[in-house]
């Protein structure tokens, strides 16, 4: 494969290269290869916050026992983390 480059981004790329001890080649594949990867990870980020904004959304109730019941679970759940944790700072005051 080949990528036509500006003379501008050549140099770039050249002096990036050199600073890594890299060749130009080796320093492009490397970057391709990252952007890449990072797509892919800014993709599964995505997918992993639109499922938990699935769940938000079957989760959601306005019904007041619900949320007591909702309440009480998270206080029980405070008081069991701090009183498992190996310091005697609170992790949840």
């Amino acid at each position: 494969m080949h990528v036509p480059l500006s003379s501008e981004t050549m140099t770039r790329l050249q002096k990036e290269a050199l600073r890594r001890g890299l060749d130009p080649e080796e320093l492009a594949r490397q970057l391709i290869e990252e952007r890449l990867s990072d797509s892919q990870a800014a993709q599964d980020v995505k997918r992993t916050l639109d499922l938990l904004d699935q769940w938000d959304r079957e989760d959601l109730t306005d019904d007041p026992e619900e949320l007591e019941r909702r309440r009480q679970d998270f206080e029980e759940f405070k008081a069991g983390i701090n009183a498992s944790h190996s310091s005697d700072r609170k992790i949840y005051p």
